[in-house]
């Protein structure tokens, strides 16, 4: 899971857990690889997508990986990192992102990437159904009231929110 310690990936992980996955949720900062290493995925610290080892488990490469970062970088080292056989989901579409990767390699080793960018009404009821039973738990990482929003605001634009940022109206 790319960018696995935001409001996104901190739920994704779950999600992949609850149907029998081993995780590793790769971000950049101590606070969020904390959280990720709470939840029971594999913590894996990346500062730099170009000396990134793509064995991330004892079985080898992912085969699934799941890019909710969305830059150049992030996207090649996914397509090149995946397993044969394995799918690569971008979830963002940041304006005049870019990424290449070689199809020599995802036609050899029946590599596929898929995009998503919504949910379907059976998996918002799915994903409603495992927060009220327990399965996956709400993270957020700061609540306040409406006149502390732009702390929010900063927070997402510098890659420091851990889960979710709520308002609370009183």
């Amino acid at each position: 899971m790319l960018g696995g310690g935001g409001g996104v990936g901190m739920h994704l992980i779950q999600v992949a857990q609850v149907f029998g996955a081993e995780v590793a949720g790769l971000d950049l900062s101590i606070e969020k690889l904390s959280a990720i290493e709470k939840l029971g995925a594999i913590p894996v610290r990346v500062d730099d997508f170009n000396t990134l080892d793509p064995v991330l488990f004892r079985q080898g490469r992912p085969t699934i990986v799941v890019d909710l970062v969305g830059s150049r970088l992030s996207l090649a080292w996914a397509a090149q990192a995946v397993a044969t056989g394995g799918r690569v989901v971008v979830m963002t579409t940041f304006r005049d992102v870019v990424a290449e990767f070689d199809p020599r390699r995802m036609v050899m080793t029946e590599a596929a990437i898929l995009a998503s960018r919504y949910a379907s009404r059976h998996e918002v009821a799915l994903a409603g159904q495992l927060v009220a039973t327990g399965r996956v738990r709400p993270i957020i990482g700061l609540t306040t009231d409406p006149r502390g929003a732009p702390e929010i605001h900063r927070r997402l634009r510098d890659r420091t929110l851990v889960g979710r940022g709520a308002l609370v109206w009183s």
